[in-house]
């Protein structure tokens, strides 16, 4: 049903964002706080301010990436 069709591919969408903010802002930014990668006491706090404020993000990305996929699954 189209229905489903919509709800599958909003979730793939934001589960798409959800990979890119991983892969783009989390993990470069966590290597710099670890030690991992070169970086000053500034950098390392605004590392760590990327970090939080794309973690977040990603968390408020995977309630309803999570619901859209379940509700796609059972609800059609």
């Amino acid at each position: 049903p189209p229905a489903r069709a919509t709800l599958m591919w909003l979730g793939v969408v934001a589960a798409i964002a959800m990979w890119m903010f991983l892969h783009m802002y989390i993990w470069p930014n966590i290597q710099v706080v670890l030690g991992m990668r070169p970086g000053d006491a500034p950098a390392k706090s605004a590392a760590r301010a990327r970090v939080v404020k794309y973690a977040r993000l990603n968390l408020l990305l995977a309630l309803p990436v999570t619901l859209v996929m379940v509700a796609a699954a059972h609800l059609y």
